[in-house]
């Protein structure tokens, strides 16, 4: 979509993934400063102090991404991973679903934080979700979430519901 708006009025749009890194999140955006880009669009709200000097230094505009920040860059457009997590589970158990999954692969902050939402939401409804949790340090992909599956399987009964995070 960013392709898609910004490529007809004539900008270059450069990609650079940190893999969750806030050190190879820095770099990335020492090297694309370093090509005296426009603007910097980021996935998510937590850098190192160095990052967040470098970009204030630099007076590019900046947009922080996927989650809400206290202390943006430039513009915050995201949402609550917390609430997001909390209400998924919500919606599930009030489907009649008790046996509800958790799965995901790396447990980055914005899945950490959508875990500890679905983990109130089940402990208000007094469900333990020790059995229920079920993550493989792995970058998601279509290929984990299979994999994750044949996992959980494996163990016995399926679950009713699956809360499953990207």
């Amino acid at each position: 979509a960013i392709h898609e708006v910004l490529v007809p009025f004539g900008y270059q749009v450069m990609v650079v993934n940190s893999r969750y890194s806030i050190e190879e999140e820095e770099q990335a955006v020492r090297t694309l400063l370093g090509q005296r880009v426009e603007a910097v669009i980021m996935v998510g709200v937590r850098h190192t102090s160095q990052t967040r000097l470098l970009l204030k230094r630099a007076q590019v505009p900046v947009i922080e991404t996927f989650q809400l920040s206290d202390d943006p860059l430039g513009v915050n457009i995201g949402l609550d991973q917390f609430a997001a997590g909390r209400d998924a589970a919500k919606l599930l158990l009030s489907s009649g679903a008790r046996k509800v999954s958790f799965v995901v692969g790396q447990l980055d902050v914005r899945a950490t934080e959508r875990l500890e939402g679905y983990q109130q939401a089940m402990a208000e409804a007094e469900i333990d979700t020790k059995e229920l949790v079920t993550a493989i340090d792995s970058p998601s992909c279509v290929a984990l979430g299979s994999e994750i599956v044949r996992h959980i399987n494996a163990k016995g009964e399926m679950p009713e519901a699956f809360c499953c995070i990207d």
